[in-house]
């Protein structure tokens, strides 16, 4: 079974933009490390709330992933752009089109 990990950002009012620019390579490098697939997008409701979605057959790659020092490097360039803790949430796919 495949896993899906979805990582929400709220940024901060008026960084948006910055925060895009800065968090971009992190979703094209998820290929490099494993990930069959992703999505990021803004939800409507909230144009703060980014969401990041990646789809990897084992928790093990995303881990490696996610402790990278490329991410690393990300996760200290997006400091102070958004508001509040940022955590994987894991779940196991059932179906996807």
């Amino acid at each position: 079974m495949s896993e899906v990990v979805q990582i929400d950002y709220h940024v901060v009012p008026f960084r948006e933009k910055r925060f895009v620019e800065a968090y971009r390579p992190a979703i094209l490098r998820a290929l490099e490390f494993g990930a069959n697939g992703y999505s990021f997008y803004r939800t409507d409701e909230d144009p703060g709330h980014f969401v990041h979605l990646s789809y990897w057959d084992t928790r093990a790659d995303f881990d490696r992933y996610w402790m990278s020092r490329d991410m690393r490097e990300i996760r200290v360039a997006i400091v102070g752009l958004h508001d509040h803790l940022v955590l994987p949430h894991y779940g196991d796919l059932l179906e996807r089109g």
